[in-house]
């Protein structure tokens, strides 16, 4: 597991799309904590590398989401996080 020095496009729009559709429900995202982070994944065929968003919530407790599946449905994710705050 990496954390980029210089975070990749992907994460910076990942984090933005997120920010934007939380800020959206009313929460206020600075007590959220969202980090960027990358693993490369082997299996028999090759390997991939996953592309990980974790969302730490003020209450601890903490989610991990695909940035490119964040990127494409932020609702998606903020969905999950506003039920991750709530619980």
């Amino acid at each position: 597991m990496i954390t980029p020095s210089v975070p990749p496009p992907l994460a910076v729009d990942s984090k933005s799309a997120l920010a934007a559709e939380l800020a959206k429900a009313g929460v206020d995202t600075a007590q959220l904590k969202v980090g960027y982070w990358e693993e490369l994944v082997w299996f028999p065929g090759g390997n991939y590398v996953n592309r990980t968003l974790t969302v730490e919530a003020p209450n601890g407790q903490k989610m991990d989401f695909d940035a490119t599946a964040t990127l494409k449905s932020p609702h998606v994710t903020a969905r999950d996080v506003l039920a991750m705050c709530s619980a």
